[in-house]
C-alpha cells in the first residue's frame, strides 16, 4: 500500500509540473486577445488547480507517514466480557444503490465485534433494493429493513435513528466499507474512556476514477471545524446520550447533514481521535449526494445556525439618497445582515419621500445631516453611492467620524474614487471586484462583490422553464426594450417584467407602459412589487433575462444574484462584467438575436441539462454572492475602526487630564 500512495503521490507531482509549464509557455495571439476579466479567471482557475493538486499531493504524503508509524500491536482487546458490552446500533440509508449495497452490510456482518443491529433505512428505492434487503433481513436477525417513501437522507438517517437500541450509534453509507476490527475500536475506546461522548477513527480515502488514495485521521481542531467538513460521518460513533441532548439530523438539509451533526455534537465535548484505520471512503461514487445536491447552499443553512452577535456595541448610521425604496434592495439586505449580527442601524435620508417605498425595519432620519449625526451619534458612518459620499464629507468629517463607502456602477468614477481615497475621512471603499481591478491598490479599496439575501432566495424545485423574469428599476440605462423585443419573438414563452418606479423617471415608465401595448403586450409588466412576491416570481421562473445598455458602467446587479441562488439559468448582455458575474451558470448576448436563439436552445434541453445548469447557478451564487459570505468582511472593518476610534478617544482624554494636572 504504501508504494501505491508513493506512486500516487508522483503521478499529483508531475501533473503538478506538466501545469506550470504550460503555465510559463508564452501566449498564442489569441490568448493576447482575451480580455481582462478572462484573463483574471484563466489565472484564478490555474491557481485553484495548483492548489488542489498540491493539497493532494500533502495528503498522500501525510499518509504514507502515518502508515510507517502505524502500529498493529498493542492491546486491542475489550475489558468487559461480552455479554456485558453495549450494543451498537448501525444507522445506513440507502436509496437505490443496490449494486453496492451488499458490499456495505457485507462489511458490517464481518466485523469481528459481534454485538450489533444494523437499521438500514430505505428512501424510498426503486431498484431491486427491497428486494435484497426482505432476504437480508429473513436471514440474519441483526439486520432491519426500515423503508419509507422518499424524503431525502437525512429523514432516512432519522427513521433509522429513533428505532435504534443501542447504547452507542455509528453511521455507515451504503456506498462505504469498514474493516472488520471497526467496531471493536470503537466499544474499546468507549469503555476506557468514559469521559468520551464521540469519536473518530482514521479512513481511507479512495477515489477510483483518478486512481488515488490517502488516509483521513486529522487531529481535532474547532476551528477548523467551523470552517470545514473534515471528519466523515462513515469513521465516526456517538454514544446515545448526545442524540437525546443534540437530536438528529436537521432534515432541512438535502447535503452536509453529518456535518451538521458532528458539529453540534462537538460543541460541548470534543470527539476523541483514535488512529486505527476503520474504513474506506468511496470519493467518486456514482449517484451519490455529493454528486447532486448543492453543497453552498447547505453550507448557508448551517452558517446561519451558528450566527453570533458581535461582542461589543456598534452603531452605524447609514447616509443615503433615498430610504426606503424598493429598487434599493441591495441596500436593504445588506442592512438586515447587520441586524442580525447585532449592530445598531439608523438611517438618514436625503429626499424625504421615496417613489417606490417599503416598510422600514430601522429608523429613518430626515432633515439635516450634521444634526442627524449629532442625534444618532454613531460609531461610522456608511454610505451607498460614491457621488453622494463625496456630498457627505464635509458633515461627516466635522463630526470626527469615519466614512466607509458602498460604490455601485451608475456612480462609479475612477477620478471620484481617488478624490475619496484622498480624504482622511474615507476609511474604506468597496468595489465590485472587476472595477476595484482597474484602479491602483489602495488599503482604503476593498473588492467586494454584491451580496443578497440567502434566507428569501432558496433554490427552488417549482421552476419553469417556459417563464423568462427581469426585474429592473425603470430607468434608460436598463435596455429593457431589447425585453419587449425578445419576448415579442419568443411567443412560447411567458415573459414577466417587473419594474420599480425611480425619482424623476415617471414619464419612462409610462413610455414603457406604451411600448408593451403598442406590440400587443407580450410582456407581463407589474410595477412596484413587494419583494416577498418578487422572490415568489424568481422561484419559478426558469430563465433570468438581464438587459443593460452598457452606457453607465456594469456594476453586479443583485437580481442577477439573487436569480442564480433560486436555479434559474441567467442570459447576460456581453461585457467582461457580467463574464466575470455570471461565469458558468448562464450565457452571454451581443444583440436581440443571440439573446432569442440562447432562449429558443433551451427548448431542446434534457432534464438532465436542466438540473446540472440549476445546481451549477446555485452553486456560484451560494459560494460568492450570498450576505453572509461576503458582508463580515465589511463588519470587521467597522468593528476595527469603531475601536481604533475609541481607543484614540480614550488616549486624546488620559492626554488632557495630564495636561490639566500639570
Amino acid at each position: 500500500m504504501k508504494r501505491t500512495l508513493l506512486a500516487h503521490s508522483l503521478r499529483v507531482l508531475r501533473s503538478l509540473q506538466r501545469v506550470a509549464l504550460r503555465a510559463a509557455r508564452p501566449a498564442s495571439p489569441v490568448a493576447r486577445a482575451i480580455g481582462q476579466a478572462s484573463d483574471t479567471l484563466a489565472e484564478n482557475l490555474l491557481a485553484k488547480r495548483i492548489a488542489e493538486l498540491e493539497e493532494r499531493a500533502q495528503q498522500q504524503y501525510a499518509s504514507i507517514v502515518w502508515l510507517s508509524n502505524q502500529l498493529s500491536s498493542g492491546d486491542r482487546t475489550l475489558a468487559a466480557p461480552l455479554d456485558s458490552a453495549p450494543r451498537v446500533s448501525v444507522v445506513m440509508p440507502t436509496w437505490n444503490r443496490a449494486g453496492v449495497l451488499p458490499r456495505a452490510i457485507a462489511s458490517v456482518r464481518a466485523q469481528a465485534y459481534p454485538k450489533w443491529e444494523l437499521l438500514v433505512a430505505d428512501d424510498g428505492s426503486t431498484d431491486e433494493t427491497a428486494a435484497l434487503l426482505r432476504q437480508l433481513e429473513a436471514t440474519e436477525p441483526r439486520i432491519r429493513y426500515l423503508p419509507a417513501p422518499h424524503a431525502g437522507h437525512a429523514a432516512a438517517r432519522n427513521r433509522a435513528l429513533a428505532h435504534a437500541s443501542g447504547e452507542i450509534i455509528a453511521y455507515l453509507d451504503s456506498d462505504n466499507i469498514w474493516y472488520p476490527q471497526f467496531l471493536t475500536e470503537v466499544v474499546r475506546v468507549f469503555e476506557r474512556h468514559p469521559e468520551v461522548e464521540s469519536l473518530y477513527l482514521a479512513q481511507l480515502v479512495f477515489n477510483q476514477e483518478l486512481a488515488e488514495a490517502f488516509i483521513r485521521c486529522d487531529p481535532f481542531d474547532a476551528e477548523r471545524l467551523e470552517q470545514e467538513n473534515y471528519i466523515d460521518i462513515n469513521a465516526f460513533a456517538n454514544r446515545r446520550s448526545c442524540l437525546d441532548r443534540y437530536g438528529g439530523f436537521d432534515e432541512r438539509l438535502t447535503r452536509l447533514v453529518d456535518y451538521d451533526l458532528i458539529r453540534r455534537y462537538a460543541k460541548c465535548v470534543p470527539p476523541l481521535r483514535v488512529e486505527r484505520l476503520g474504513g474506506r471512503y468511496e470519493e467518486s461514487a456514482a449517484g451519490s449526494v455529493t454528486e447532486n445536491e448543492n453543497l453552498h447552499h447547505n453550507a448557508y443553512q448551517i452558517q446561519r445556525k451558528w450566527e453570533r452577535p458581535v461582542n461589543r456595541p456598534l452603531r452605524v448610521l447609514y447616509a443615503l439618497w433615498h430610504y426606503p425604496q424598493l429598487s434599493e434592495s441591495y441596500v436593504r439586505w445588506e442592512i438586515a445582515y447587520m441586524r442580525r449580527r447585532g449592530v445598531q442601524i439608523e438611517v438618514w435620508s436625503e429626499l424625504d419621500s421615496c417613489p417606490a417605498p417599503f416598510d422600514s425595519e430601522v429608523p429613518v432620519q430626515h432633515g439635516a445631516l450634521a444634526e442627524v449625526i449629532a442625534r444618532v451619534d454613531p460609531d461610522i458612518v456608511h454610505v451607498h453611492w460614491s457621488n453622494r459620499a463625496e456630498l457627505y464629507l464635509d458633515a461627516v468629517s466635522d463630526a470626527g467620524l469615519p466614512m466607509t463607502v458602498r460604490d455601485h456602477a451608475f456612480d462609479y468614477s475612477s477620478r471620484l474614487v481617488g478624490r475619496l481615497v484622498d480624504d482622511d475621512v474615507v476609511k474604506r471603499i468597496y468595489l465590485f471586484p472587476h472595477l476595484a481591478a482597474q484602479l491602483h491598490r489602495s488599503s482604503q479599496i476593498q473588492a467586494m462583490p454584491v451580496a443578497f439575501n440567502g434566507d428569501l432566495y432558496p433554490p427552488s424545485k417549482r421552476k419553469d422553464p417556459r417563464l423568462v423574469l427581469r426585474t429592473a428599476a425603470a430607468l434608460r440605462t436598463k435596455d429593457l426594450s431589447t425585453f419587449f423585443e425578445v419576448a415579442l419573438r419568443c411567443p412560447d414563452h411567458e415573459f414577466v417584467l417587473l419594474l420599480v418606479e425611480c425619482a424623476g423617471e415617471g414619464a419612462y415608465l409610462e413610455e414603457l407602459q406604451a411600448y408593451n401595448g403598442s406590440l400587443g403586450n407580450p410582456v407581463d409588466l407589474r410595477v412596484n412589487v413587494a419583494v416577498e412576491d418578487v422572490a415568489e416570481l424568481m422561484a419559478r421562473a426558469g430563465i433570468y433575462l438581464h438587459t443593460h445598455g452598457l452606457i453607465t458602467p456594469y456594476g453586479m446587479p443583485i437580481s442577477i444574484a439573487e436569480a442564480m441562488a433560486t436555479g434559474s439559468y441567467v442570459i447576460g448582455r456581453r461585457c467582461a462584467g457580467s463574464q466575470a458575474y455570471i461565469g458558468e451558470a448562464g450565457a452571454l448576448y451581443d444583440d436581440c438575436d443571440e439573446a432569442v436563439a440562447l432562449i429558443h436552445e433551451t427548448e431542446g434541453w434534457s432534464e438532465e441539462r436542466w438540473r446540472s445548469t440549476r445546481l451549477e447557478a446555485v452553486e456560484r451564487a451560494y459560494e460568492r454572492f450570498a450576505d453572509i459570505q461576503v458582508l463580515p468582511a465589511m463588519l470587521d472593518d467597522w468593528l476595527s475602526m469603531a475601536g481604533s476610534r475609541k481607543r484614540r478617544a480614550r488616549s486624546d482624554a488620559h492626554t488632557q487630564v495630564v495636561a490639566a494636572q500639570n
